[in-house]
This record gives C-alpha cells, structure tokens and sequence, in this order.
C-alpha cells in the first residue's frame, strides 16, 4: 500500500489478461511486499490464476449515473429496481466485471456481468446511479476498464484481504 500511495477503503486498478477496479483492504502480516492479496471475484475479473503478475495502480473512480448489469445465468430481473441498486451501492465496476448480489435480505445472490456503465470505468455505484438489468440473452458491451496502471508488476497471491474487490 505504501508503495502506491494508497489506504484501506482507496480504489486501485488491477490489470491482468483484464483490467478491473477493487478496493484496498488490511495489509496480510505475512505478505512479501512484492504481492498483491486479492480475492476470487478480482481475480475472476482480471483473468488471472493465484502466482499470476498483475499490475496495480491508484485509481479515482466516477460516480456512475448509469450502470447496466445482466445475469449470467438465466434468470429474470424484472421487479424492484431499487433492491438491485441497493445490492450495488458502493461498489466500484468496470465494464465486464462478473459480480454477485444479494437480493431479498440475502437469500438470493445472483450473479450479474457489468455490461455497460456511464460514464465509463472504473465507477462507483452512488445513490444518484440508475441501475438497470437486462436479460441473460440480451447483447451487451463486454471489455473496457480502468486507465493504464501506473506501478510495476506484483504477484497475485489467492484470498481476499488486501486488494479485496468490491464484490
């Protein structure tokens, strides 16, 4: 964290096969100083494997006035935008970012891929934003991503504490 410049609660951009956006967590005690801790959802979203290099760097994301999002499996998501809005709130997305929400108090989590944001990412998911769901068979944008990363390649280590997504 030091190196970056960055604090638990700041954004930072990874960058593997992919780019996306997660959040600083707590540094991990036993953590080489040259690794980066992140958790499944961002190394899912950056296609990278646990020992993958990946690249960090600061990022300030926009608030987001629009976020669509579709479910990766079937699954319809007409009713209550605002509980999908709440699902999403503070979370900072990036076109392509496959995430899970929970719905209904937590007894339904749904996977969902960010298939468009304005402006473009990363963003984060503000009160203000309007979130809208498509369907699974409905196209979507796929790709996108933060700007280019400004720190030097670290290694992905598996778990979830330091460079924790916003999931």
């Amino acid at each position: 964290r030091r190196r970056l410049g960055v604090g638990v609660g700041d954004a930072v951009s990874v960058q593997g096969g992919t780019t996306t956006a997660a959040v600083v967590g707590e540094d991990a005690p036993d953590l080489s100083p040259e690794a980066v801790l992140v958790g499944a959802t961002v190394r899912r979203n950056v296609d990278a494997d646990a020992g993958t290099s990946v690249t960090v760097a600061p990022v300030t994301p926009d608030g987001a006035r629009r976020v669509t999002v579709r479910p990766t499996h079937s699954f319809s998501l007409e009713g209550d935008a605002d509980a999908l809005s709440r699902a999403l709130a503070g979370r900072i997305l990036t076109v392509g970012d496959r995430i899970e929400a929970a719905l209904f108090g937590g007894s339904v989590v749904v996977s969902l891929t960010v298939v468009d944001l304005d402006p473009g990412g990363p963003n984060a998911v503000t009160p203000e934003t309007t979130v809208a769901g498509r369907g699974a068979g409905d196209p979507g944008r796929d790709g996108g991503g933060a700007g280019p990363p400004a720190a030097p390649a670290a290694q992905a280590a598996g778990g979830a504490a330091a460079g924790r997504a916003a999931p």
